[in-house]
């Protein structure tokens, strides 16, 4: 998608990063390769059109309003879109456990219910303050005024590396099995 915007936007793009966007689903064989059935849910198929529709509109906004090189805009973008994400990420899964049916719903309201009470809270919340971290870095990343595709391919290599120190992390901290394909 990034270089379909990159080209809309009139944005020069380097080959580089465009031959590496090109080689990506190449390099995803790998983690595909332990997946016994590739069957998505109705659910998760809803969940990946939101993703997508949601990178499908940021990526221009972004392109737009920030990737001016000046500053002032780059951060006013930074937090205008941290002022409106932040709270719809805890106010929309907070209203659906509200008022949701089934046993998603009941999961959801049981885990804002009783978030201090497991014995999971203080690893819980170290991912949510982890994650968050990683995701104001890579936020900037992808307001660098480069190209998006450049910015992609980063985002992508970075979000890869902390999900592999990650899986370390818990085999080394919870006494998980290691990661597939490591040992």
């Amino acid at each position: 998608m990034a270089p379909i915007i990159d080209r809309l936007f009139q944005r020069r793009v380097s080959l580089v990063f465009l031959g590496r966007t090109a080689a990506k689903p190449g390099g995803s064989d790998h983690a595909f390769t332990g997946v016994r059935d590739y069957q998505l849910s109705l659910a998760a198929l809803l969940n990946l059109a939101a993703y997508l529709t949601g990178y499908a509109v940021r990526l221009p906004c972004m392109t737009q309003l920030s990737k001016t090189g000046q500053r002032e805009a780059t951060l006013g973008y930074f937090v205008e879109e941290q002022l409106v994400a932040m709270p719809v990420l805890v106010l929309a899964p907070g209203l659906f456990a509200l008022v949701g049916h089934g046993t998603i719903a009941s999961a959801m309201r049981f885990g804002f219910s009783n978030i201090l009470n497991t014995p999971f809270t203080i690893s819980g919340l170290a991912i949510g303050f982890f994650y968050a971290g990683l995701g104001l870095f890579l936020a900037f990343i992808y307001l660098d005024r480069r190209e998006n595709t450049f910015c992609n391919s980063l985002f992508r290599l970075l979000k890869l590396l902390a999900g592999i120190a990650a899986s370390y992390i818990l085999t080394w901290w919870l006494h998980a099995p290691y990661p597939a394909g490591s040992s």
